[in-house]
């Protein structure tokens, strides 16, 4: 056998064992502990604006009221023109 290929062989074969039999870890691995917990009482108000809705369609109204299955990305969507 040629001494070239041997030492080839043995050097892949010596790093595919180091790297079996090394685990590698990709983080700390340590348990969660809680640093600060409370349960308050409050009110919450949500303020936003639209500007964007799906075309007028049954479809669409089914998604709009909750009643469809569809996912986000079913619609072209169109701006909102409330002042015509």
């Amino acid at each position: 056998m040629n001494p070239f290929l041997r030492r080839a062989s043995v050097l892949a074969l010596l790093c595919a064992s180091f790297a079996v039999a090394i685990p590698a870890q990709g983080q700390i691995v340590r348990p969660f502990t809680s640093l600060y917990s409370t349960n308050d009482f409050a009110n919450l108000a949500i303020i936003g604006n639209t500007l964007e809705t799906c075309p007028a369609s049954a479809a669409c109204t089914a998604a709009q009221a909750g009643t469809a299955n569809d996912g986000n990305d079913d619609f072209a969507m169109i701006y909102v023109d409330v002042d015509g």
